[in-house]
């Protein structure tokens, strides 16, 4: 998500121009899906059944609704599958 990213950047220092030229090319590059209830129901899910962190659950939800194949990661299980969502942790993936 776009927002993680917008804070991970203000967390590191970046300031707002630089991180709104950033998410502008991000959202240059992505297909932007709007968050949906459908969104909120399937994060609940996957937080109960996976016990997901909030944000990870929503990414996560986000994904699967938007038919992505893989999700890149600075902090989840390398190499975990979900449905048709395959998880790859930048830092631990070859």
């Amino acid at each position: 998500m776009i927002n993680e990213i917008c804070n991970v950047l203000k967390r590191n220092k970046y300031s707002e121009p630089e991180i709104r030229r950033i998410a502008d090319d991000i959202i240059g590059l992505c297909e932007i899906f709007d968050y949906s209830v459908e969104a909120i129901i399937l994060a609940s899910n996957l937080r109960e059944r996976y016990s997901f962190s909030f944000w990870d659950s929503q990414i996560i939800a986000s994904a699967l609704l938007s038919g992505c194949g893989v999700l890149a990661s600075e902090d989840m299980q390398d190499g975990f599958i979900i449905e048709n969502l395959k998880i790859i942790n930048i830092f631990e993936s070859n």
